[in-house]
């Protein structure tokens, strides 16, 4: 009779690879992530000595995380987008708000959002997980979560469209929840998705926020994306 370990399997939270005992990360993902610790910049959320963005113009007043959008990060990230598997949801879900943490407390903010979608896109999808992950991080912070952001009509994918365009192709198509708007006025309000790349979905929602007299939009993703010229080293 085999023992009862083998009749489950664990794996890498990261890349989804068989691992063996009581291990969580396989080790090519150990060597790949790059976690966020100490002052970050709150235009792009990179470590400030990693930050090459200029801080240009935005909506939002921070932005936190708790890994770059590189080898494992970068790993679950897209195995979430493409299956509705609840660990990588939770652990996900768990780094966004372990970031979070690192710079605030729970009580810096009035209730939770998430990046929302058409009708259309959630059927496409299968699931709604940006608000799959602001519900999670809800109970894990024990702040509530409001969706009272709405996507007005369909748009092409922001990772199907050049860097230069993602502004102009979001530009416009959020607001609020008809009969709401009262409830963002001078509120704090956490931003929660999956990956912030050039950071023109979240500085849209958090203009319309803003527009509605919201306070405050922190804006808290599980990894950060970088220009490609710091790619290349990982270790600066």
């Amino acid at each position: 009779m085999s023992a009862p370990y083998l009749l489950f399997t664990r794996r890498c939270e990261f890349c989804g690879k068989t691992v063996d005992g009581a291990v969580r990360v396989c080790g090519e993902c150990k060597e790949s992530v790059i976690p966020i610790s100490g002052d970050h910049c709150n235009c792009c959320g990179l470590p400030k000595k990693r930050c090459r963005c200029g801080k240009g113009h935005h909506f939002y007043d921070d932005v936190t995380a708790p890994y770059i959008y590189v080898g494992g990060a970068k790993a679950l990230i897209r195995r979430y987008k493409f299956s509705p598997d609840p660990d990588c949801a939770k652990t996900i879900a768990h780094g966004i708000a372990r970031g979070f943490s690192a710079c605030y407390s729970p009580a810096d903010v009035d209730m939770i959002m998430s990046v929302p979608q058409t009708a259309n896109e959630l059927s496409s999808r299968g699931f709604d997980q940006a608000e799959l992950l602001g519900r999670i991080c809800s109970v894990i912070l024990d702040v509530p979560y409001h969706g009272l952001l709405k996507k007005l009509y369909d748009t092409d994918s922001q990772r199907n469209v050049a860097g230069s365009e993602r502004a102009g192709n979001v530009f416009g198509v959020f607001d609020i929840l008809a009969g709401h708007s009262k409830h963002v006025e001078g509120k704090n309000v956490l931003l929660v998705d999956d990956v912030k790349t050039t950071g023109a979905t979240v500085d849209e929602c958090s203009k319309m926020l803003k527009l509605y007299n919201c306070n405050k939009v922190i804006v808290s993703v599980f990894a950060v994306d970088e220009p490609e010229g710091r790619k290349e080293n990982n270790n600066g």
